[in-house]
Formats: C-alpha cells, structure tokens, sequence
C-alpha cells in the first residue's frame, strides 16, 4: 500500500565464537571415560526503528505518528566443564555416572527513545551470572545381544535470561531453568537388522521453567518470563524397518502429558490497571501436544556405480496444542506431508522438495493474554531445489 502506516527497520550484527576440548579413554578396559571443556562468546548489536507514520489514525483513530527507535547490545560468556565414567560391572551390566558445571555471565545494554516528549524513554545496563552443577547417573543392562535396556536420572539446567526489549526493571532478568529427569527404556535390533523397535518412559520435574509470553499487557512487552512448578511426562517409540533391498521405513511415537504444578499469574485489570493473581495450576504447558507422530518412507536406487537416485516421503503429525498459559488460545490437531526427490553422488547432491503438499493452513506460534489473541501462521505449500558439492 502506498499509505504511510507502520514500518519497521531492523539490522543485526552477530559474532560467535566457541571452542571445545573432549579427551578420552583408549577403551580397552572395563573402565570408558571422557572429560571435556567448552567455552563460548557471543556477542550481539541490534538496532530497531519503529515508524508509525502519518495514516497510522486509518488503523487505530486514538494514535499519532511517532517514531521508536532501539538500541540493544548483549554479551554472553560462558564456560562448561564436563566429565562423564563408565564402569563395566559384567559382561552385560554397565553403570555410568557424570558431572558438568556449566557459568555465564550475560550483559545487556539497551536504550529506547521516542521523538515525542511525552513518550518516556527507557534505558538500563544489567550484568547477571549463572551457574550450576548437573550430576547423571545410568544403569544399563544388555539382555541379549539384540537387547538392551536402560535407566537414568539426571539434573537439567538452563542459564537464566536477560529480556532486552521490556519496561519494568522486575521483569528483565529471568532465574535459570532447573529440572530433574527420570528415564527408562528398552532398545532392540532384530530380524538380522532389519528391524529396530526403541521404547522409552519418562518423567521431568521443572523449577523455575522459561515461557516465552507477554510480560505486559499495557505496552504489549513480549518476553520470558518463569512459572512457578511444572511436570512432564510420556513415552516415545521409535521404529525402523528395512523393507526391502534401499527401502526403509522408519515410524515415531510420542504420547505427552505437561501440566503445570504451581503458578500464580499476575493479571492486569485493564479497566483500572489494577493487578491480581490468577491460579494456573492443572493448566497445560504451551506447545506441548498430547500426541505426536512421524512416518517416513526413504528410497534409495541405484543409477549407475557412482550415482543414486533418492526419494523421501514423510508425514508428521500433532494433536492439538495451547500458545498460552491459560489455555484460551488455541492450535487444533494438524499434519504436514513432505516430499524429496533427487540424485546423490560423491561430489554432487541435487534436490527438489515440497513441504505442507496438502497446503494445510495452520498457525505455526501464537500467544494470548486477557482478550488479546495473536497467531503467526505456519508456511504454505512450499516447493525449493537444493544443490549440495562436495570437496
């Protein structure tokens, strides 16, 4: 439209570096370990301009024009040490234990000014760091040769986070995500190998986890922010069958159940800006869907010595799934069917795909807050071409 309504300008500037050293053991004894450190920096440079022009009244009556511009710098810094020991109890019991303390330091600068005087600016400097230690242990038992089963427990952790873009101070930094997590399951290769049946139970208790939503519903500040408790579990199952000479089909499985556990929301009135808390418990965890699934059918023909020809069918499905925390906006059930067709070599790969065929319409993120609804919507039918040379 040649009207002069809204327009965004944004530029970014990224640089990342990381560096890892993992040593191990020969794996000649009963005793496997491996030891390692990782460390990275990363550093980003983001400006945003916001222009609501000079028709922005056609869209909303109660507006001005005015123009928003934001200047964001963020550091993260951060060092992982790690050591993980496998001891062979017998010929078919083996038990593994594992430690890794991970530290980040996260430094954020951001400056927001309005060319409006009655639009107030904002700016702060904040520096916070993060560190934990996450211990696993896991026993796991071969049954047969085609047999294997497992057990495991673990701490989870995920540093704490600073919001760049928000207006209250109490909601720029956000605690890490801690959990723990309990697994079982049994894996098998039969049928000479043609044939392979995975299939594993598990149970995840948060403290503290990270959702991304909107932090403030007055100046629509979106961000993360913590809930209180929440718990995981399910089971997933995994197959793969070689059905005939370069025909494979592979199957997986996965049954959800995500609740939160304890969390009080803080609501805003928006007729008199007023707050009160609102009780989330028994509400479940966005983007987590009941069921899930994927079916693929790969297909691999040979077209001289050096050249294959390769086809690839899949289709992936999801029940249906919340965007928000109070469970008001919703994704019903979808499924999307891709396709690839190409040739392989050596040195050269040469693709064309489809993704969503069907052209299902469905929203790919969304978030709700009070009456406020908003939702993204996935890709169409999509159709592309990828050449790959290898040297």
């Amino acid at each position: 439209t040649p009207l002069d309504i809204q327009s965004n300008d944004s530029q970014a500037k990224f640089h990342n570096f990381s560096k890892e050293l993992r040593l191990f053991s020969n794996n000649n004894n009963n005793v496997k370990w491996t030891a390692g450190v990782f460390l990275y920096h990363n550093k980003t440079l983001q400006n945003d301009n916001l222009n609501f022009g000079q028709d922005i009244g056609l869209i909303n009556p109660a507006a001005e024009p005015y123009k928003r511009k934001d200047v964001s710098q963020s550091v993260l810094k951060g060092l992982a040490v790690y050591g993980q020991m496998t001891y062979n109890i017998s010929k078919k019991l083996a038990l593994t234990g594992g430690m890794r303390f991970d530290y980040e330091k996260s430094t954020v600068n951001f400056d927001r000014s309005f060319n409006l005087d009655e639009l107030p600016s904002v700016d702060f400097n904040k520096t916070a760091e993060f560190n934990a230690f996450s211990p696993k242990i896991n026993l796991g038992y071969e049954i047969t040769d085609a047999v294997f089963t497992f057990a495991s427990v673990a701490r989870g952790y995920k540093p704490g986070i600073i919001n760049q873009f928000v207006f209250k101070k109490d909601k720029v930094e956000v605690d890490p995500e801690k959990s723990f997590n309990y697994e079982i399951g049994i894996k098998s290769t039969i049928l000479k190998n043609k044939l392979k049946l995975n299939l594993t139970g598990f149970y995840t208790s948060y403290t503290g986890q990270q959702i991304y939503s909107v932090l403030d519903l007055q100046t629509l500040n979106l961000g993360f922010d913590n809930i209180g408790e929440s718990r995981i579990f399910g089971l997933e199952f995994e197959g793969k069958a070689i059905l005939s000479k370069g025909l494979n089909l592979g199957i997986n499985l996965g049954y959800l159940n995500a609740k939160i556990t304890k969390y009080n929301e803080i609501i805003i009135n928006t007729s008199d800006g007023s707050t009160f808390l609102e009780d989330r418990s028994g509400k479940t965890l966005p983007a987590s869907p009941e069921f899930n699934g994927n079916i693929n059918l790969n297909f691999i023909q040979p077209l001289s010595k050096k050249i294959n020809l390769e086809s690839n069918l899949d289709y992936n499905y999801q029940s249906d799934i919340y965007f928000d925390i109070p469970n008001t906006s919703m994704q019903p059930s979808y499924g999307l069917l891709n396709s690839r067709l190409g040739i392989t070599s050596k040195t050269l790969d040469v693709f064309i795909w489809s993704k969503n065929l069907t052209n299902e319409t469905y929203y790919g993120y969304g978030y709700g807050v009070s009456s406020l609804k908003a939702a993204a919507f996935g890709l169409p039918r999509t159709f592309g071409a990828n050449i790959n040379l290898k040297f």
